[in-house]
């Protein structure tokens, strides 16, 4: 990217001054928010607490074929992650000659009259749907009462308003139990240490369980509701630093847990090691096994399909399957690693109605 005539915005994507210089990429209104991002990053390294969770279940545009839906809006000391279900059936994103052209720009004001930006900061997904992470900077303000999202995308612009008393706050959790993590690596599944790694680190087995649970995602991720519930459950400091269960998404044929760690790992950017690396080995909540039950007598397995890092920490979705029994009230959730239980926490269900998007 650089200064001239046809440069645009990294963010925006409006045409930047034909003065511009070379190493300009940002709108000036974009680099406004740049530097909030920035510090925000400062900020984040010595206060990373966790304020709140919300589930608005928000639904925005249509932007011609596609949609938006605000799954969940996770309020930190240094800035808010906004989580975002994109749609679009005709999969026109990827015939898109500049990834700026795909984007969908997101804005917010809240009541205290405060900017704010948000920069994407991770994307996954397939030819038809997309769930994008974005950093909303600067801080929302402990005063501010509301906060109004704004979303513009091939010209149409569609908003939706954010009650923030309704933040589901941290609680801790009443049930948790970790074990020393096993040794981790050689030629051994680092999931079952029953057989021998293939591939990733995992056995043919625990491999085909983790492309199963990748082809049942797909599957789900379309389907016309999905029940939006807050947990905000802290277990404590766990397996290298505080474990944060951030909420649950339930789908008709499977769920998907949430969860925010805050390993230093991540915040200094050493989240790529290699499968057997010692960043690796000592965080099995990016790579192992999960295994849930609940008060009905319900059995439920998955693992990690969509994580990122930052300098809050990282944020891992572990999908389960089957579907979740309506009636359940109270999840029994496991980590296994090297074949071992290293981590299990007990999760209450609050079942009163919800958001539903």
């Amino acid at each position: 990217m650089s200064g001239g005539e046809d440069a645009r915005c990294f963010r925006c994507g409006v045409p930047l001054s034909a003065s511009a210089d070379a190493e300009t990429i940002w709108c000036d209104e974009c680099a406004v928010g740049q530097e909030a991002l920035t510090a925000a990053s400062t900020r984040a390294r010595t206060s990373r607490g966790l304020r709140g969770v919300l589930t608005p279940g928000s639904a925005l545009g249509p932007f011609g074929p596609r949609t938006a839906t605000v799954l969940a809006v996770d309020v930190w000391d240094a800035w808010s992650e906004l989580r975002v279900l994109e749609l679009d059936p005709t999969g026109a994103w990827l015939d898109m000659s500049d990834p700026r052209d795909g984007w969908i720009v997101w804005d917010a004001v809240d009541d205290t009259g405060t900017r704010h930006w948000a920069f994407p900061s991770t994307s996954g997904g397939s030819d038809t749907w997309l769930i994008t992470t974005l950093s909303i900077v600067p801080a929302v303000r402990a005063e501010a009462r509301r906060l109004r999202l704004r979303a513009s995308y091939a010209g149409v612009t569609s908003e939706a308003e954010i009650d923030l008393t309704a933040m589901r706050r941290p609680r801790p959790a009443a049930q948790v139990a970790t074990q020393v993590l096993p040794p981790i690596g050689g030629d051994r599944c680092r999931q079952c240490d029953a057989a021998p790694a293939e591939r990733m680190g995992l056995c043919r087995s625990c491999g085909a369980h983790l492309e199963a649970t990748a082809v049942r995602r797909d599957e789900d991720v379309h389907a016309a509701e999905r029940v939006l519930v807050p947990l905000a459950l802290q277990a404590g400091d766990v397996l290298g630093g505080p474990l944060t269960l951030l909420g649950i998404e339930i789908l008709p044929n499977s769920f998907v847990l949430r969860l925010h760690h805050d390993l230093e790992w991540a915040v200094t950017g050493t989240c790529g090691a290699e499968p057997d690396g010692p960043a690796s080995q000592s965080h099995p909540t990016t790579w192992g096994r999960w295994e849930v039950t609940d008060d009905r007598g319900g059995a439920y397995t998955g693992c990690n399909l969509g994580d990122h890092a930052s300098p809050d920490g990282w944020w891992g979705d572990v999908h389960l399957r089957p579907g979740l029994d309506p009636r359940a009230r109270r999840l029994d959730v496991r980590l296994i690693a090297a074949g071992q239980q290293v981590l299990r926490v007990g999760v209450p269900l609050d079942r009163r109605p919800g958001p539903r998007a």
